[in-house]
């Protein structure tokens, strides 16, 4: 295995990929696809390993630039996500349609191990549209992908990472238009007095750092894993009350955090919106935040980091 295939490379999980990628030998040289590769974060080179960018946008195939020669015994890491449909069809075609053409082309190329990046949240009865994406596309990998690649030899890895950590100074001053679901909730804490906490803020939470959930795509792609891996730290110990109070003491912010019925939360957005959208304002959360918020449930990682060959290092909560 030489080149390494990432979608979503500029995004806020992707980015986190390129830097670990110099921890794996495996991976000679990266292409790195982004709709907006002319504002990638990375280098031509990250840690000793060359990056091409290509633009990439789902629901497109694989880019045309990269040929057999290219994808010939590859890897492909698909963390790419198209958070701005418009409804629920727009998201479908995105991004379910737009994985299954992604894997398919690549899988025609000569790409043989494939990684998708999905989420705990993904569950058959999850009530956001992202959550549903990401169980939807699992299914397809497990009942009809999967069986076609190990036939040929090829491997299909799905890692199911929880709410992603990353260290907290590398979030900045201001996070006008932040990737990842805690990014938005320190963006939401720094610039607004009052923070409120859909379902009473009582939910568990589950977590894992940042440099974990890249190292377990990573090291999905270069064992050539089939099977799928819960990456999350087992010992949750607070919730998402905590975690958003952990946040406003470590930016010594005094906030009134207001518990408040999810329901309530989703009607008051189908009125603010409207303004918001007029105002030329972008609110810190929006109706799939909320709706994936109020699911939040325990998980456990089953045995997967044993599998992947990682110690994951226990999250903090500003970690």
């Amino acid at each position: 295995m030489s080149h390494l295939i990432v979608t979503g490379a500029s995004g806020y999980l992707g980015q986190e990929i390129l830097k670990a990628t110099a921890g794996f030998s495996e991976f000679k040289s990266i292409l790195a696809l982004s709709r907006r590769p002319d504002r990638q974060q990375a280098g031509p080179v990250v840690g000793g390993v060359p990056i091409r960018w290509l633009q990439y946008a789902l629901p497109e195939k694989l880019p045309a630039e990269i040929g057999p020669e290219q994808a010939s015994g590859a890897a492909l890491i698909h963390c790419g996500y198209d958070l701005n449909p418009t409804g629920s069809r727009d998201s479908y075609d995105a991004n379910v349609v737009g994985a299954k053409a992604l894997f398919e082309s690549a899988w025609d190329r000569g790409v043989r191990a494939f990684v998708f990046v999905s989420s705990v949240s993904g569950k058959p009865n999850a009530q956001s549209l992202y959550g549903r994406s990401k169980w939807e596309i699992e299914q397809w990998l497990r009942s009809e992908f999967t069986p076609r690649v190990a036939k040929s030899g090829g491997s299909v890895a799905t890692v199911r990472p929880s709410l992603i950590l990353c260290p907290f100074e590398r979030l900045g001053e201001s996070v006008s238009a932040p990737r990842g679901m805690y990014p938005r909730m320190v963006s939401q804490v720094r610039n607004f007095p009052v923070i409120p906490l859909p379902g009473g803020g009582r939910q568990p939470m589950s977590t894992v750092r940042i440099e974990d959930a890249a190292s377990a795509a990573l090291a999905a792609a270069a064992r050539k894993l089939t099977g799928t891996f819960n990456t999350v730290w087992d010992a949750p110990e607070f919730t998402l009350g905590d975690l958003e109070r952990a946040i406003a003491k470590r930016l010594a912010l005094r906030r009134l955090f207001l518990p408040l019925p999810s329901g309530l939360m989703l009607g008051g957005l189908a009125v603010a919106n409207p303004i918001a959208r007029i105002l030329g304002l972008r609110l810190p959360l929006n109706r799939e935040n909320i709706l994936g918020l109020r699911a939040l449930e325990v998980e456990h990682s089953q045995g997967a980091w044993k599998t992947l060959g990682l110690r994951p290092l226990a999250p903090d909560l500003l970690s």
